[in-house]
């Protein structure tokens, strides 16, 4: 997967409801490469990344996190989460 390793990588915003969420992409071509990490002992919630047409590819907890029908990504106690597309 070069998008892992060549892609141009760009920081985007969590969210105001999300201070302690880091979250990137990588791009390549088509190929796209969210990741989305949560550093905070609650949970919280992730607004405004897009995530639509994306497969989840891996997560910490058994039954990652995928974004609700508002778009939105409800995050546990530090978790992580990477979504694909294009790959």
């Amino acid at each position: 997967m070069a998008v892992l390793t060549e892609g141009t990588v760009r920081f985007l915003d969590a969210g105001a409801s999300a201070p302690k969420v880091i979250a990137f992409e990588r791009t390549l071509g088509d190929a796209r490469l969210v990741t989305v990490c949560s550093f905070d002992e609650n949970g919280c919630r992730v607004d405004g990344i897009d995530l639509a047409d994306m497969e989840m590819r891996i997560g910490n907890y058994d039954d990652a996190a995928l974004p609700g029908e508002d778009g939105a990504l409800a995050l546990r106690p530090f978790e992580a989460v990477v979504f694909t597309s294009g790959c």
